[in-house]
């Protein structure tokens, strides 16, 4: 991963956080793929 984007997941989870949640940079990195693949709609190879 470069490191400009790790910078803006760091920025992004600590926009996130709060007193009662804590988000870390991977966590917005997988929920971010996530949802990536989704839009992606590939079937699967079989």
């Amino acid at each position: 991963m470069s490191e400009s984007t790790a910078k803006k997941l760091a920025q992004i989870a600590a926009a996130l956080n709060s007193s009662r949640r804590k988000v870390s940079p991977m966590q917005v990195a997988g929920q971010l793929l996530e949802e990536a693949v989704k839009q992606l709609n590939v079937k699967a190879l079989e």
